[in-house]
This record gives structure tokens, C-alpha cells and sequence, in this order.
């Protein structure tokens, strides 16, 4: 059972390698004379999206890759806005694509890091572009443990709106840097020293999406034990997932329930009911028709009245009609320092509906 698991494994990992779709959306690029070519763009997560852009003038047409300094910028319709920026990190310059947020008297821009940490950065009059650093340090004093803000983006503002106490006093209650009280920082900046002229807004309108899932389908259980080694049962369950667009536009959090009926464990007739608490993290693009999805998590289980905990590796497939989308998966999961030996594992075959809340 062990190695048909790793075999699953590994021909769902070479399916995604090769069925993994390209997100293309509609925008264009702005080459450096500034000349605007319209045409589709893949849409990729926060950190790739900073590092290139993978263009084409036709769905049809092979994707061309540009990079920071290649072009201006590219933008999708009516969506995300990015330009080609230098800047400082580490002592060093380098190059991205900063989604601009807001262009005004003070400009504010936005990139993820490859720790999905965001990451945010002003200019005045396109003067150079400066971080807005904001971080939690662990102190470590008397044998206790705190946390204490650094807040040095405060030093930044408050040298870019020197001149201007009454909008200095904003600055303290920004706590902690995000698109919505930088934007509004800006306007407020704005209407103080420009009152003819609004900031611009490139920001993505971008709002939490809750998906609702109801699931259904066939358990194989195997358990070291001397009374049952392995067996069968039906399941059914309900998962609430939930995406934070600001952390990752296709990812998403969830929580669960799933009975998965009685058994029976001994000449007693003392029967126990069996589910599982699934918390998991997955992907799920919302591009029309197939595309691969993939969850893993942590299950807390009730299982013949032992309570444990397990972990979830969920790949499957999906078909999107906009709000609703039916799901094919299979649930390897199993319990154990290491995957082999599992101390108990199970394979889940598995079918949902699912309907998307929201934009």
C-alpha cells in the first residue's frame, strides 16, 4: 500500500507538471519609448509577478518573457499596474516590477518577497524609492520573551512630509504598512499640499473570497492492529474555505467536517462513530474550465475512539463554471514521523461541488 501511495505521489506531481495551465489575462505591456502593445499576460502569484512578465499579442502566440528594465511596465486590464523600479536591498540595487499602488505628490508601491512577506515602498516626485520597513522582534529579557514593533517606516514619512505636522500625527496611527492607510495617507497628503490635482489609484480592488465545499466519496483505511487491518467505508463532509487576496490571490485556508460512518470493533457490539476536523491550505485557480488544484493540511480524527491527529496531501482536478466548479481528488493521508512506515494511513477517493462567494 506504501509504494502504490508514493506511485499516486508521483504520477499526480508529473500530471500537474504537465497540464499546468497558464492564467493568461487581458492587459499589455508599456515598452521604454513608452509605446503600449496589448495583448494577454500571465497572471502569476505576487513574487513571480515582480519578477517577470510572460507576454504574448495572442493566446495563440508563444509567451516572450521581459524583465525589469526590458520594458516600462505592463498592466492588466483594468487590474494590476507594474513598472520597473530599482531598489536597495541588502546594500545592493536591484531590479523588479512594483505593483504601483497610488501616484500623487508621494507614490507608494507593493511587492511580496519569496516568503510571501509584503513588502511596501514610497517616492516623492519620482525621487529615489524608499523602503517602508516594518517588522516584530522577539526580545528576549529576565527569562521572559516579548515582541516589540519596529516601526521605521515612520522615520521615512515623516522626512517625505517634513514641513507638514498636521499630517505627521497620521503617520503614528498607521500601525502596521497596507494597501488601504498607505492609499489613504496619500490622498490626505495630497489634498494638503496639491488640492487641484487627486492621486491616481492603480490599486486591485480586492475583496476576501469564501468558498463553501460539500464532498462526498470512498475510504480505504488500513490500521497496524489486531483485530481490523483494513477496510472500507463511504464519507461524507462539508469544508469552509476562505482567501486572503493580499497574502495570495489562489490560495486558501480551510475547515472542515467529515463523518465517515460506525464501526464496530469487537464481539461488544460497541460502536463508535468515525470523523475527522480537516485544517487545511491549498491552491485553486478561478480560470475557466480544468485546471489542477492541491490542498495538504492537519486532521484532528476520531477514529474507533482514539482521538489523533493526521496529515492530508489532497491533489486533484477541477472544472470551473465561473461560481461553481466540481472537483476529482484523492486524499493521501497517514500518520507518522516519516511518511514510510505509516503507523496508519488512508486513501480517500473523492468528489465535490463548490460554490465561491463573492468577486
Amino acid at each position: 500500500m506504501e509504494r502504490l501511495i508514493l506511485i499516486a505521489l508521483f504520477g499526480f506531481a508529473c500530471f500537474l507538471n504537465g497540464t499546468a495551465q497558464k492564467n493568461l489575462v487581458s492587459g499589455y505591456i508599456i515598452t521604454n519609448q513608452y509605446d503600449t502593445i496589448n495583448g494577454v499576460i500571465d497572471d502569476k502569484n505576487y513574487y513571480k509577478n515582480s519578477l517577470y512578465c510572460d507576454f504574448a499579442e495572442n493566446k495563440s502566440d508563444s509567451l516572450k518573457r521581459y524583465y525589469p528594465g526590458e520594458i516600462y511596465g505592463y498592466r492588466f486590464t483594468d487590474g494590476k499596474y507594474y513598472i520597473s523600479k530599482n531598489i536597495s536591498i541588502d546594500g545592493k540595487d536591484s531590479a523588479f516590477f512594483l505593483e504601483f499602488l497610488v501616484h500623487g505628490e508621494l507614490d507608494f508601491y507593493f511587492r511580496q518577497d519569496i516568503q510571501r512577506l509584503n513588502q511596501y515602498y514610497v517616492s516623492k516626485k519620482d525621487s529615489k524609492i524608499l523602503p517602508l520597513d516594518y517588522s516584530l522582534e522577539i526580545i528576549h529579557r529576565d527569562g521572559k520573551m516579548y515582541q516589540k514593533e519596529n516601526k521605521k517606516y515612520i522615520d521615512v514619512l515623516e522626512y517625505l512630509t517634513v514641513g507638514h505636522p498636521e499630517i505627521q500625527n497620521e503617520i503614528q496611527n498607521l500601525n502596521v504598512p497596507e494597501h488601504k492607510n498607505l492609499i489613504n495617507f496619500a490622498e490626505e497628503y495630497q489634498d494638503l499640499v496639491c488640492k487641484d490635482e487627486k492621486c491616481i489609484i492603480y490599486e486591485k480592488k480586492m475583496r476576501y473570497r469564501v468558498l463553501l465545499e460539500i464532498a462526498g466519496g470512498y475510504k480505504i483505511i488500513s490500521f497496524e492492529n489486531d483485530y481490523y487491518r483494513s477496510s472500507g467505508t463511504p464519507f461524507l463532509g462539508i469544508n469552509f474555505y476562505i482567501n486572503n487576496p493580499r497574502f495570495s490571490e489562489r490560495s486558501y485556508f480551510g475547515i472542515g467536517y467529515f463523518y465517515e460512518g460506525k464501526s464496530i470493533i469487537d464481539s461488544s457490539g460497541v460502536a463508535y462513530n468515525n470523523f475527522k476536523i480537516p485544517l487545511t491550505y491549498g491552491y485553486s485557480s478561478s480560470r475557466p474550465g480544468f485546471s489542477p488544484v492541491f490542498h495538504a493540511g492537519m486532521n484532528i480524527r476520531n477514529y474507533d475512539d482514539h482521538v489523533f491527529t493526521t496529515v492530508s496531501i489532497a491533489p486533484g482536478v477541477k472544472y470551473n463554471f465561473n461560481r461553481i466548479f466540481l472537483k476529482a481528488y484523492m486524499d493521501f493521508e497517514f500518520v507518522s514521523m516519516f511518511i514510510i512506515p505509516l503507523g496508519y494511513h488512508s486513501t480517500n477517493f473523492g468528489i465535490s461541488i463548490n460554490y465561491r462567494f463573492g468577486q
